[in-house]
């Protein structure tokens, strides 16, 4: 698991080596639905991802509870104090970027990444989240990349997927 979402940092999210060792540093047992954790300063965004690895089919099926869980891991952020009872002290130290970050205007992105193939039912949670008018107006997006997009990406990354594989373009003056 922790491969991937390294990859993920990595590839996806564009993170250097070193960021995404952090990023992922607080996944673990009793992480609250945060595999990973990472303050975009440049972008004025929280990213937080939980991430589900099955191989070697890559078969996964993703439940609304998984996605809900991700959803309260705000909860969690917002309160460091609990995290801290709760034996968390290095979710405890997320929570206070958190907490400043979005007291300084930044938006909050929730991904729920998975090796399976796209849910219907998680698409729809998903796109009623992103249309909450509360969710807008606090800058929370709610994203899910499945398999199909994380092969896309990887055959992108590997330069092995081209747009277009030939052609002919003819220019004139007229």
């Amino acid at each position: 698991d922790k491969a991937f979402l390294f990859w993920f940092a990595m590839c996806i999210l564009e993170l250097s080596d070193d960021d995404a060792r952090e990023a992922i540093s607080v996944e673990g047992a009793n992480d609250k639905g945060i595999d990973l954790f990472w303050v975009d300063d440049e972008e004025g965004r929280v990213i937080l991802v939980q991430g589900k690895f099955s191989a070697p089919d890559f078969d996964f099926r993703p439940t609304e509870a998984q996605l809900t869980k991700l959803e309260s891991s705000i909860n969690w952020l917002a309160t460091p104090e609990a995290l801290r009872r709760d034996g968390k002290p290095d979710l405890a130290q997320a929570a206070e970027d958190y907490v400043k970050a979005v007291k300084d205007g930044y938006g909050v992105e929730l991904w729920f990444v998975y090796t399976g193939p796209k849910c219907a039912n998680i698409e729809k949670h998903v796109g009623v989240y992103n249309q909450n008018p509360e969710n807008l107006a606090q800058r929370r997006a709610l994203r899910h990349y499945h398999f199909e997009m994380l092969w896309n990406t990887w055959q992108e990354f590997e330069g092995i997927s081209r747009r277009i594989e030939a052609g002919k373009l003819k220019i004139s003056d007229a």
